[in-house]
């Protein structure tokens, strides 16, 4: 759970439920925390992976949405997600449904002050990643705003079949 410090930055914390009630929260690691803002955090069912925001170094702009794995003794150095769920604006909140393979998202990209969009994906274990110098700054800017979110889709199959399946949950 997020947790203030004394000067008010959120970190990442963890607390125990014991017999009597629960421990004193302790930061979750010093590997997750940065020295800005940690926060949104999302443990997937394995118990090992965690998504959360972080407004600190390897941002692309405001909160970005960061992914690590706890290895039995300590969190993997987290990884930015990257486009299209990070843009130069605020994106967090990334939760996933494992059993209906779907997840969300919210960001204030593109929004009026004051107002998120939620998105809905369909989760898979690939990630599509994109090198700057394969695309021109605008194609890349695009990825990021996801002026239309067919643009990360590898074939109109791929596609189809996620419209399918969100249309079966919703």
């Amino acid at each position: 759970f997020p947790l203030p410090d004394e000067n008010g930055a959120i970190h990442l914390s963890i607390s125990y439920k014991l017999y009597d009630g629960w421990s004193h929260p302790t930061m979750l690691s010093d590997v997750l925390n940065s020295s800005a803002c940690d926060n949104y955090p999302f443990e997937m069912a394995d118990g090992v992976t965690i998504y959360f925001a972080s407004n600190g170094e390897n941002s692309i702009g405001g909160y970005d949405i960061f992914m690590s794995r706890f290895n039995g003794d300590d969190y993997s150095k987290p990884l930015n997600i990257g486009m299209p769920f990070n843009s130069i604006g605020n994106d967090y909140f990334y939760i996933v449904d494992e059993y209906d393979g779907i997840g969300w998202f919210a960001t204030d990209r593109n929004q009026p002050e004051g107002k998120v969009c939620i998105y809905s994906f369909v989760y898979n274990d690939v990630r599509e990643n994109y090198v700057a110098e394969e695309h021109s700054p605008e194609q890349l800017l695009q990825l990021s705003e996801i002026h239309s979110i067919s643009q990360t889709w590898t074939s109109t199959q791929a596609r189809q079949s996620a419209l399918e399946q969100l249309t079966a949950v919703y």
